[in-house]
């Protein structure tokens, strides 16, 4: 285990807002000055990220009031592991210079990039050597014979070395029969091990397990809380999951209809390129029931971002949308673009 310093840097890289309501925020442009920060403590690392080694950035959007205090913060591309309740946390206790429009106090609609960083982290070569293995046996797996043959045998010795992907992928075959001989007690034994290991994949594929034992109230419990788990822990099939539960309910799970709740899960997979929880989540931004004008140029970028990956249902919303955009929100969406999505 390490403990290290971290670096952690904030700025303001965006601000725009309705405009011209003194009670409305406002963009910056002409005769607008933008807050700026005169007391900014640094967020604390969550013990998840810690232990996992997670860095990014939090994409946060907030109003800075006339008083120059952060109001209405709101994550907008999130980490997970914890680090962006740390983000939000930290943001409220920062103190800015009101922004002035012709000379006087205006609320701001700014978004805020929270990097996390780890300095002087341990490089751990055998970890990172394993998860070199893994992967180019994955891409094996898919291939001829010997290739396969080749993947599987590293499989196994990932398996004996306790590496969580490892266990999970072998297990898969194992339930498949598929490349092994067939064998579900040995299968359910790694992906067990691989979940306990906190390995997302692992902890979805136990969770729609349990979630299938409607008989056995204390499985379903169960499940309920490791699909949270797996999704908090960045599995983007428990985020696409519950984003899609919570965004049309889901009686047999328990799940009432809840927008916020939606946007959140979604949000989570949306931010590491998932395509159809981009799709999902501009079209929530641009039509859901909580929808709002100053979220369009936001649900505009989820949708290209779809997009530009093949989705058509994402790119006919987003040409549609497009067309009533001002010159200034196309140079939002753009901007918007460049940063949603993590590039760590």
């Amino acid at each position: 285990m390490f403990r290290h310093i971290f670096a952690i840097s904030l700025l303001i890289s965006v601000a725009y807002g309705q405009a011209d309501s003194s009670e409305d925020p406002v963009r910056i442009g002409p005769g607008v000055i933008a807050p700026k920060p005169i007391r900014r403590p640094e967020p604390t690392y969550s013990r998840e990220a810690l232990k996992a080694g997670i860095q990014g950035t939090v994409l946060l959007e907030l109003v800075v009031d006339k008083q120059g205090l952060p109001t209405d913060i709101h994550v907008i591309s999130p980490l997970g592991y914890g680090l962006d309740e740390r983000a939000q946390e930290c943001i409220k206790t920062w103190r800015f210079q009101p922004g002035l429009k012709n000379g006087s106090p205006v609320k701001i609609l700014a978004i805020m990039q929270v990097n996390f960083r780890l300095t002087g982290a341990y490089f751990n070569a055998e970890i990172e050597k394993r998860r070199t293995e893994y992967n180019r046996a994955l891409s094996f797996i898919k291939g001829d014979s010997k290739q396969k043959e080749s993947a599987v045998k590293t499989f196994q010795e990932l398996v004996q070395k306790k590496f969580p992907a490892a266990m999970y992928a072998y297990g898969r075959l194992l339930a498949e029969g598929k490349d092994v001989p067939y064998d579900l007690e040995k299968s359910h034994d790694l992906i067990s091990r691989a979940a306990q290991a906190k390995y997302g994949p692992a902890m979805f594929a136990l969770a729609s397990a349990s979630l299938e034992e409607k008989g056995n109230s204390k499985a379903f419990k169960d499940g309920q809380e490791m699909m949270r788990d797996a999704a908090h822990l960045g599995s983007t099939q428990a985020q696409y999951f519950l984003g899609f539960a919570y965004e049309h309910s889901n009686p047999d799970l328990g799940i009432r209809q809840d927008e916020d709740a939606a946007r959140q899960y979604y949000r989570f997979c949306a931010a590491v390129g998932h395509i159809l929880c981009q799709y999902r989540l501009g079209d929530l931004l641009l039509n859901g029931p909580k929808a709002r004008e100053r979220d369009i140029p936001q649900a505009i970028a989820w949708l290209e971002l779809s997009a530009d990956q093949g989705e058509p249902q994402a790119k006919m919303l987003a040409d549609r949308s497009r067309a009533n955009l001002t010159a200034e929100q196309v140079k939002q969406v753009a901007t918007l673009k460049s940063q949603l999505v993590h590039r760590d």
